[in-house]
Order: structure tokens, then sequence, then C-alpha cells
């Protein structure tokens, strides 16, 4: 699975462009997502979810860990696909969304294109519950962009959700606020090597 990518921005739009040291990914965002984007040429990273059928494969691109979380929590609902996932999400930011679901607000899921009543009910009875249990929400934005890079990047070196994010922790009360993602990796590495580590 292609879980990150970082690289310079081609072309932006709800297909974006993203060339990753010389290799052009198509992405597919939301909406929101492609009216934040910066310039062609910035440096860009996203999350993301790779969707495998047997007519073709399809990446799609997030901002945040959080947002990929809960687009996946919506494709595990009975009848909703990428598209309208995405449709959600262009509706709404995913701290928006998660508010919605978590107070079974129907009236405001119906009014995203694509989705109906039966649909939006199902959304609140399938992930009212389970988002909270998945935590999504429980954060708050509580990660900064560079420590939610040193997230993914650590991800990427083998280590599991709950192991990274302890060593996170670990790394933030050490140094402080304003470091950045390489600062943040370097530490949680040095840390993983000493006692009560990895």
């Amino acid at each position: 699975m292609i879980a990150f990518l970082r690289g310079t921005l081609v072309a932006g739009g709800e297909v974006l462009i993203l060339d990753v040291g010389g290799i052009g990914f198509a992405v597919q965002v939301s909406a929101r997502t492609a009216q934040g984007l910066p310039p062609p040429g910035s440096t860009l990273s996203l999350y993301t979810w790779l969707q495998i059928r047997e007519d073709g494969l399809s990446l799609y691109g997030f901002p945040e860990a959080a947002e990929r979380d809960l687009f996946l929590a919506l494709l595990e609902v009975n009848g909703l696909g990428p598209k309208v996932a995405l449709s959600l999400l262009s509706a709404f930011s995913w701290e928006q969304l998660v508010e919605i679901i978590s107070r079974g607000d129907v009236s405001s899921l119906v009014r995203v294109p694509g989705v109906g009543q039966k649909l939006a009910q199902r959304i609140v009875l399938e992930l009212k519950d389970k988002l909270a249990r998945r935590g999504l929400g429980g954060r708050g934005g509580a990660y900064s962009p560079a420590a939610e890079e040193a997230l993914a990047a650590l991800a990427a070196l083998g280590y599991a959700p709950k192991e990274a994010e302890q060593l996170l922790a670990r790394a933030r009360q050490a140094l402080g606020d304003g470091c950045s993602s390489e600062e943040l990796v370097a530490c949680c590495l040095k840390m993983a090597g000493q006692p009560g580590g990895r």
C-alpha cells in the first residue's frame, strides 16, 4: 500500500499530479483539499489510500491522517463508495463530519450529493460508535503537520501505530514545540534504541 507521498505539485485540481522522484502520481482529492492546494511547483505531502480493482488502480489523497482514516471508515458503510466519501469530505471538514455523525445529524448528511435518507441513516448507525472507538476526533488536531509527517515516517520504517505514537509523544516532550519532522524522527529512533524503547 502507498500510505504517504511527498513531492512536487505539477498540476492541481480534484485529480492532482504529484511528482515523486520523477514519477507522476495522479491523486484524487476532495474539492475542499483541491481548493486549499499550494501553487504548482510547491512541495506537497499527502496521506494516501490505493484502491485496487479489476479495471484499474485509483489513488486517493488526504492532507491529514485523520481524514484518511475517516474516509476508510466511510467505505465500510454498505453502499457507500469512494465517490460519495469524497463528496462528504468536500462538503465538510473531517472534524465537522465526525461531529455530524456523532450527533446523528441525518439532515446535514442528506444535503450532500449522492447521499439519500437511507444512506445517511446507515452512516450514522454504522459509524457513530465506531468513530469514537477508533479515536477519530479525539486527537482534536493535537498533532502538528511535522508530527503527522514523523508518524508517517515511523510507519514506513515498520513501527506499529501505537508504538509510533508512544515514541512521538516522548520525542515531543523532549524537544518541545516547533521542531521539524526530521528532528522528531531522529529523536524517536534514538529513543527506540534506549532501554524501554523498541
